[in-house]
């Protein structure tokens, strides 16, 4: 019985046998069709002996490569890095030497750009640093970004290593593009279509276009030269500046903090004067300044680090033909328009605390200026000029150039300027000396004539407060009339040295300056390792009110 049972099981052993070695070698696909993306895809492999996977390209990959039998084979394909199609042959062989082929076919990528978000809406203001946003263009050629010359609001910069992003063949990659915009001051919205379009590439390229929406600005120009307008104008200006106080809207315009209206005339209710405190920009003056037609001063004070800001003043300012007083303080200006001359009726400029190298020639076109403050315009204190590596330190430093041999002079330009009334320049990085008599004399400049009497002159003043000794000291002297008619100027606190020239030590007006502190103080050194100040500074006026006989005493002048 048992000797039967083992004949059995060996029998059916060998059927068995026989049946798995006629498995018939098949597979249940001869061909592979995929994207160039890639993928995975699965074969089906039947064979009754061990086989191996072959293929010659390296983006196909067969698992498993091997087997003893019939196997779900898994066919991974890389994506592609070829704009046209490409294929290859995978074999299958077994032991025997029998095979069986299918083959991978996978399209190729079409030129293309494609943009994650076609459709961008963006407010009609924002603080600088929000004015831009990114798109994410994902692409296989280079490109360059369209925007309509109308449209120059808009500004795009393309990363300076886009070749090295698309050093990937055909294979889309993401580039960022970083777009700017600047604040739309119309009461319209502003649409614009950017293209992007393909570079040195052939044949037809699939592009998105990118579609961006500004908002409309309030409606400031509808409601120009009137009270309304003006209102509009503030709060705009206001609103760019990123004052810390707001205006309150709740009360009359009249009543807003630092704004007067004016009571009659014409221009009856709008703006005369308005401030403008504590605030932080890296902008000039903002365009809604320009509505402000009837202001006569206008005070902007305290931008948020301005030591370290260039900015210009901006052209929208100086539209305002009526402005007369004008302070810009600590703004972070560098530069100023040239069309400040526009400005026919200012007579007051205020531009101390800014970042200036020197004094603006534009200034002298400006027909009606009478005082002038510049004071303090350096970026930090710099206490010995020849120990400091630093550049672009302000302080009207350009002022003073080296004339070849290593000195410095005052500048000529600023004493020749007779229009003015008031003119300082404390606190600054004015080097060298001050020009002598017999150089100013010899550059043009007339010398005071106390011998004269025209009653349209200024000499007739220092005629007047002469005494004998004076009228002698004047005839025997040759001293040059330097802005003969100001009566405010101050230089203290400067790098000046040398000697007080006669034109200044002798000015007929310097009793008014407040000379022992505003006009002969310095301090540290200048850039050539000179110490500050005056070799032959007075203790006191005492000299000077002998000369000037007729003058009353001023005791802030008298030092015993």
């Amino acid at each position: 019985m048992k000797r039967s049972i083992i004949l059995f099981l060996a029998a059916a052993f060998a059927v068995a046998c026989a049946e798995e070695v006629k498995v018939p070698f098949e597979l249940d696909s001869d061909e592979i069709h995929v994207g160039p993306e890639g993928g995975m895809r699965t074969i089906r492999l039947s064979v009754g002996e061990p086989w191996t996977a072959m293929t010659n390209e390296p983006w196909i990959a067969v698992s498993p490569a091997n087997g003893k039998g019939s196997e779900d084979c898994l066919v991974m394909i890389d994506s592609t890095i070829v704009n046209g199609m490409r294929d290859d042959v995978v074999r299958i062989q077994t032991e025997s030497g029998k095979y069986k082929e299918f083959t991978v076919v996978q399209d190729g990528f079409s030129h293309q750009i494609n943009i994650s978000n076609p459709l961008v809406e963006i407010k009609d203001f924002d603080v600088l640093d929000k004015r831009k946003f990114d798109v994410v263009v994902n692409t296989n050629v280079d490109f360059e970004v369209v925007i309509p010359e109308e449209h120059s609001w808009l500004t795009c910069r393309k990363p300076s290593d886009v070749d090295k992003i698309l050093d990937r063949g055909a294979r889309p990659r993401n580039v960022t593009v970083a777009f700017e915009w600047k604040v739309n001051p119309t009461s319209d919205m502003r649409n614009v279509d950017v293209k992007f379009m393909a570079k040195n590439v052939d044949g037809e390229v699939k592009a998105d276009v990118l579609k961006v929406s500004q908002g409309n600005a309030p409606d400031i120009e509808s409601f120009k030269g009137t009270p309304a307008g003006d209102s509009l104008a503030l709060l705009s200006i206001s609103r760019f500046l990123g004052c810390w106080s707001e205006f309150d809207t709740g009360v009359k315009m009249e009543r807003w903090e630092g704004v007067t209206i004016h009571k009659t005339g014409k221009n009856k209710g709008r703006v005369k004067s308005a401030q403008f405190v504590f605030f932080e920009t890296d902008e000039s003056i903002p365009y809604a300044v320009k509505y402000l037609t009837a202001a006569e001063e206008l005070y902007f004070f305290s931008n948020v680090n301005s030591f370290r800001k260039s900015l210009s003043l901006g052209d929208d300012i100086c539209t305002l033909t009526e402005l007369k007083r004008l302070t810009v303080f600590a703004y972070g200006l560098t530069e100023l328009s040239d069309n400040i001359s526009q400005m026919k009726n200012l007579r007051y400029l205020d531009l101390s605390g800014n970042n200036f190298s020197s004094v603006p020639k534009g200034l002298k076109d400006c027909e009606s200026l009478k005082a002038l403050f510049l004071t303090s315009n350096q970026r930090s204190v710099i206490a010995d000029l020849s120990n400091s590596i630093k550049k672009d330190i302000g302080g009207l430093v350009d002022e003073c150039p080296e004339d070849g041999s290593g000195n410095r002079k005052f500048p000529k330009w600023l004493l020749e300027w007779d229009q003015l009334d008031t003119l300082r320049l404390s606190v600054n990085y004015l080097q060298g000396t001050l020009p002598t008599d017999e150089e100013l004399i010899n550059d043009g400049f007339k010398a005071w004539d106390v011998n004269s009497f025209d009653p349209e002159s200024s000499e007739v003043n220092i005629k007047d407060s002469l005494g004998t000794e004076g009228i002698k000291f004047f005839t025997e002297n040759r001293v040059p009339m330097v802005l003969p008619d100001i009566d405010f100027f101050a230089i203290n606190l400067n790098k000046l040295h040398g000697d007080i020239p006669n034109w200044l030590k002798y000015h007929p007006k310097l009793d008014y300056w407040f000379p022992l502190l505003l006009v002969f103080p310095q301090e540290g050194k200048d850039a050539a390792g000179n110490v500050a100040g005056f070799n032959n500074v007075p203790t006191n006026l005492n000299y000077y009110y002998e000369i000037y006989k007729n003058k009353k005493w001023s005791e802030s002048n008298i030092v015993n």
